[in-house]
This record gives structure tokens, sequence and C-alpha cells, in this order.
């Protein structure tokens, strides 16, 4: 890619060639595959490049590529220059079931893609193709200008040949002043691109120069070594930011998804249409959101008017084709225009305490949100979006799970058990909805559970109260969304430790059921007891034992209320004359 590239890296990549064109029945490259011999008449603006070197790899892969056209036809193809090229010809493997062809020639430029498209391309009838490319121009002195120039001619090019073909356009990575690639130049190629593509529907911009800057703007060291190239981790992730699109596509997780929801649990989400959810009209409020939104934005983001409420039941998308539903995942997909503020509401609103849980996956810097009731929780690519960015379990192009346990006028909300609000004001009733900004985002697995659960959040450290008897000794804390208690040290009494929640509300007479989840790795035996909250002890009619596994299980305990004290009763778990340790998740209390 570069004039001094080390030369090692170059002879890699012809070794990488020569024993490709080994293993098949190869034409010697022809005069067809040269690199012409001026600029004269060629299409595009800009440097072609000429040195030695490049022009006896140019020939040699092209002429590879002449000997595959056939056995290509239909692949994703990659266009690109040594950053697409290193990824290797399968990509790495990271897109299993995926066809795909790799067209990256180390020190393209912009204008060498341009006149090697047709037959590197186009002649393989492409299901999609995946653009990466200008960072080479920027080597050679060129400005944003001319080399944004050429990638506009290279999507008419594409757009000519198939207009229904998708179109990949992956924004220039970030790279070094040191490189000849400085950050504002790169930011400006990507800034005049995405301008081009504005309102494209063919073509998918993917966000690929913030996932990979640093807070000056340059390639990070730990992923560009040469603050050029990507490592492993560096492939690794472009994978993963490729991946949701890929899926959206069609191209990959074809696949239905069997998920059940956990018993109690209701589907808001039936995985292959739209039914239950709407678009619902502007409301005034929302207009003067707009409209201040605008004023300070010169003009953006795009917020449509809805004027009249639409009803999506038993469609896979909405109008506009923003809302997708596809293979169990509902999809907000990247809007043409760069960002574009839409909601989709569920149809049935929420009055009562309520668990709602869901996964999401986004591209790189999308930005989301769920509504709950009304007021917005931020659902985004956490990491480079915001507002949690220190979230350490989050998983950057892969599924996290969201949840939301509202209790009376607040919930509390977390993110692979990582708390994001443990406070966040609800009013009384209202929809869910689910928003769309920028990048895309998929939903899956959406699914609530109703009733008015009587106990604190599990997953609140602070709903639980931790006491120990007669010498035992023992811990508590909560872990990933779960509540894990165990007994470290026993002396031959009937209990030694006990979790439980304090204050529950209960009447005589009156039936209730306790649901949750635990597991076990002790197998160890445990109780869960219900009694009056002060000296005089005793039972409240609930008294269950149980023997978790090794993996999580479903339990469920229905009694009956007598004696109780209102509003000081406690439930909780207790671990007797053993040790070991339980762990506990999605606990409530709801009254029959």
């Amino acid at each position: 890619m570069m004039l001094r590239a080390p030369m090692l890296f170059l002879v890699f990549l012809n070794l990488c060639c020569s024993s490709i064109l080994s293993g098949q029945d190869k034409a010697a490259p022809s005069a067809s595959f040269d690199i012409p011999d001026t600029d004269d008449g060629l299409p595009g603006v800009g440097p072609m490049r000429r040195y030695d070197w490049f022009k006896g790899l140019w020939k040699d892969r092209r002429g590879m590529w002449a000997t595959q056209v056939s056995q290509d036809q239909g692949a994703i193809v990659f266009l690109g220059d040594s950053i697409t090229q290193g990824w290797g010809e399968t990509m790495g493997n990271t897109f299993e079931g995926m066809k795909v062809a790799n067209r990256g020639i180390s020190g393209d430029t912009t204008r060498g893609m341009l006149w090697r498209l047709k037959d590197d391309v186009l002649a393989l009838k492409p299901a999609a193709v995946v653009m990466l490319m200008g960072t080479n121009d920027l080597e050679e002195a060129a400005e944003p200008e001319s080399i944004a120039a050429n990638v506009k001619s290279i999507l008419a090019e594409l757009k000519a040949h198939n207009a229904k073909m998708p179109i990949v356009l992956c924004q220039v990575f970030p790279s070094s002043a040191k490189a000849k690639r400085p950050a504002e130049k790169i930011k400006k190629i990507n800034e005049l691109c995405a301008a081009a593509v504005a309102g494209d529907p063919q073509v998918t911009v993917v966000d690929t120069w913030t996932l990979f800057a640093n807070s000056e703007g340059d390639a990070k060291v730990e992923e560009f070594p040469d603050l050029l190239h990507p490592n492993e981790a560096g492939y690794a992730k472009w994978g993963k930011a490729l991946r949701p699109v890929f899926a959206t596509l069609g191209f990959l997780d074809t696949a239905p998804d069997t998920f059940v929801p956990e018993t109690g649990f209701v589907s808001l989400f039936n995985g292959s249409d739209l039914t239950g959810w709407v678009i619902m009209p502007t409301t005034p409020d929302q207009i003067k959101q707009a409209e201040k939104w605008k004023s300070r934005n010169n003009g953006t983001p795009l917020w449509p008017i809805i004027t009249e409420r639409t009803e999506l039941s038993g469609k896979t998308s909405s109008p506009d084709g923003r809302y997708v539903a596809k293979n169990g995942r509902l999809i907000v997909t990247t809007p043409p225009e760069g960002s574009r503020i839409q909601q989709l509401w569920t149809n049935d609103e929420f009055p009562k305490d309520f668990t709602l849980k869901l996964e999401f996956r986004t591209t790189p810097n999308a930005d989301s949100g769920v509504f709950l009731r009304k007021p917005q929780l931020q659902c985004r690519d956490y990491p480079l979006a915001g507002p949690y960015k220190d979230l350490q379990k989050y998983k950057a192009g892969d599924w996290n799970e969201l949840v939301v346990v509202a209790k009376g006028g607040s919930a509390y909300c977390t993110c692979n058990g990582e708390v994001l609000e443990a406070e966040f004001k609800l009013p009384e009733t209202g929809p869910i909805s689910l928003e769309g900004d920028r990048g895309q985002i998929e939903y899956r697995r959406i699914r609530i559970r109703h009733g008015d659960n009587l106990l604190s959040p599990t997953a609140k450290v602070e709903s639980w109260r931790f006491e120990t008897k007669d010498g035992g000794e023992g811990t508590m804390k909560v872990v990933d969304d779960a509540l894990v208690f165990k007994t470290t040290q026993t002396t031959g009494t009937n209990w030694h430790v006990q979790a439980y929640q304090g204050g529950v509300d209960l009447e005589n007479g009156a039936d209730y059921v306790v649901r949750f989840k635990a597991k076990s790795p002790d197998k160890c035996s445990v109780v869960l007891l219900g009694l009056i909250n002060q000296d005089d002890w005793h039972e409240i009619g609930l008294n269950g034992e149980f023997i978790p596994g090794a993996a999580f299980e479903d339990f469920e305990f229905t009694f009956t209320a007598r004696d109780v004290v209102k509003g000081n009763n406690r439930i909780g778990f207790e671990l007797g004359n053993v040790k070991g340790t339980v762990i506990v998740k999605d606990m409530t209390l709801t009254k029959k």
C-alpha cells in the first residue's frame, strides 16, 4: 500500500498470490492486465500507481482472478486495497456460509479500482459489493475532493450494472499524519462520500472511522501496529461491524430464532411480522422538540412529521422500510439520509409494574432508544455513542441483553447485568417504543412479564438483606444480573445464612405465586421461606425446599398468605448445615 511498505509484507503478498495460482488452472497474465503506461484516456481523476512492485502485484492478482470468474459468480465482492487484500481470500473465514470474493490489491488507489471495476467486480455479477478505499490516494497527495469523485464514479458504475444490488460503503479507516494520512483529510473524504449517497437506499454506510479512531482521530497501535494495516483484532472488529448489515441483507443469520420466553413472559414481537406494533402520529411536544433540534444542527437530523396512525398487523416492514421483521429480529435499518428520527410503538399500554427483556445488536456508533411509557432510555452502541461509555460487559457487534424492571414510578435498567439507570422515572402508563436515529439496530426476544411484582429487582443488591446465625458465615452479592449467596462456615444448626427481602406487603387469605431462576454449582438444598419480619417469628404460609442444578432452572411456588403483618413480611432463601453457593435471578412475587 505504501511505497515504503516493509519488504517482508510485499514478499508475503506475492507468495500468497503465487501459492493460490499454483493450485489451479492458471493462465499467464496477459497484457490486458497491465497498468496503462499513462493516465491519458483513463476514467477518474488523481493518482494511478506505477511502481515496479505494484505493477507486478496488480498483474498477478488480476491474472489470477481472470481464472476465477466462473467460480466467483454471485459472490459478495470486497473491493479495496491492502487492507482488503490482507484479510485473505476468504476474509479470514469471518462470514461462514457466505460466498465472498476478495478483490483487494495492495497499494491500489480509487482511480485504479475504477479502471479495473468491470473485469474484477462487475464480471462476477455480485450479490453485493463492499467498498473500502481512498487511503492510498492520500499518500500520493490527492485531495479528498478527487478521491470522493472517484468513489462516486465507482458507485455510479455499480448502480448502472444492477440498480438493486446492495452496496456497503465502509468509511476510510483512521491512520496517521506520520503515514501521510492525516485525520482531517480522512474525515473530509468520509463526509464527502456520505453526502454523495445521502438518500440512496441502495447504499449502506458503515461508520468504520469512529469504530477505529482514537481521541485524536488516528488509528490505535493495538489494532493497527503500523498505523495503517489492521492486525487480527482489527479485522475481527471490522467483521463484527459488517455482520449485522449482512444479516439484514439476508446473507447471514437466516435461520429462524427458536427462543421460547420464560414462564410468565409474553412476547411483544412474534419474530415474523410487526403485529402488535404501530406508527403513531407525531405529538405537539415532539414537533417542538424536532424544531429545536433542527435549529441547533443546521436542519438535521431528519424528523418526519406523522399525521396518521398506521397499523402494521401482518406486515413485515413499515411503509418506508425503516422497521423490518426478519428471521426473529425486529430491525431498525440504517436510514439512507444518515440520520432520521422515527418511532415504532406497541399497540398496548402498560400501566402496571412489569419486567421488560430484550436483546439488541448494533452497527458502529448506532443510535436508537427504548421509550418506556413515554421517556426514552438510550439504547445505542454505548462505547462509541454513549452515554454509558464505561460498560465492561457490553459486546460490540454482538447481542446484548437489556432488562427493565418497572415498579411504581421508576424503573431499574441494566445492560448485561450492569446498571444503566437505577431510578429511571416513569409516568403512570403508556406504550413501549423502539426509536431509530442513525446506524442500524436489531432487536430480538422482546418480551414482558405483566403484573405487580411485590419484590424489588433481584439484580439490585440494595433490595436484599443478609443474616447469619449461630456462628455460620457467608457472603452475598449481585453478579451478572443475579443474586449470589453462599455459606462458607457451618456449625451444625438448622440454618446458617439467609438472603431475603423485607417489608413485603401481603394480605391475609390472598393467594400468591413466587417465580425465579436458580442454579447451584454445589447442588445444595435451599429453602424458600416467608416469615413475619419482627421478633415474633412465624411462617406466613410459604415454606418450600428445592435443589437447583448446575444450569439455571425455572422454579415456581404458590402459597396462601396467613398471619401476615401488612408491610412487614420477609421473603427469602435459607441455607442450612451445608457449605454451598446459590445463584438466583428474575425473582417475582405476584398476587394470583
